[in-house]
């Protein structure tokens, strides 16, 4: 998994922009399973105030955009496409 082909990104499961917080900390250079709760700890009680609103809203965007844009296209080209 650590040197995936540069099209397998854009396939489930590993299409990045539909679930980017959940599969970038498994791929190089993203791999910070150790690093990253520490650095968390660390700075978590002075930005979460501030920052979890913005992050929840761009998972939140990133997880629906995908899914919105999809079923639009399906919704929506075979009314506009003539038969």
């Amino acid at each position: 998994p650590c040197h995936l082909p540069f099209y397998l990104w854009f396939y489930p499961p590993f299409y990045l922009p539909l679930h980017l917080s959940f599969y970038l900390p498994f791929y190089p250079p993203f791999y910070l399973p150790f690093v990253l709760p520490v650095v968390l700890l660390a700075i978590l009680p002075a930005v979460v105030p501030r920052v979890l609103p913005t992050v929840l809203l761009l998972a939140v965007l990133l997880d629906i955009l995908p899914v919105v844009s999809v079923t639009l296209v399906c919704l929506v080209l075979p009314n506009v496409l003539p038969a």
